[in-house]
């Protein structure tokens, strides 16, 4: 049993989920930070709920799950508790595409 990680789950694995948290973390900062760039430019607020919606897509549900990781909460309540959050940043993505201004 020493090749487990926390939550009994084998070490490779949960690199592997790390990893790819970090990426999809990294990923989303980089385009919510230019989103929040062009909504300076142009002041249009749909672009700024887009932004938002992709940093709460990655960014704070990548932050989410590590929290609860570190927690100590399952891999199960991990990835529900930044699932949700993904949620809500896909409605606010879906906000600012339905959203018009005039």
């Amino acid at each position: 049993m020493s090749g487990l990680g926390p939550g009994g789950v084998d070490m490779t694995s949960w690199w592997a989920i790390v990893l790819t948290w970090a990426i999809v973390v990294g990923l989303g900062i980089v385009v919510g930070y230019y989103g929040f760039r062009i909504f300076l430019r142009t002041r249009n607020r749909s672009m700024a709920f887009l932004a938002a919606g992709f940093i709460l897509i990655s960014g704070v549900a990548g932050f989410v799950w590590f929290l609860l990781y570190f927690a100590g909460l399952s891999l199960y309540e991990c990835e529900l508790g930044s699932t949700s959050i993904t949620a809500v940043g896909f409605a606010a993505i879906l906000y600012s595409i339905r959203s018009r201004e005039y």
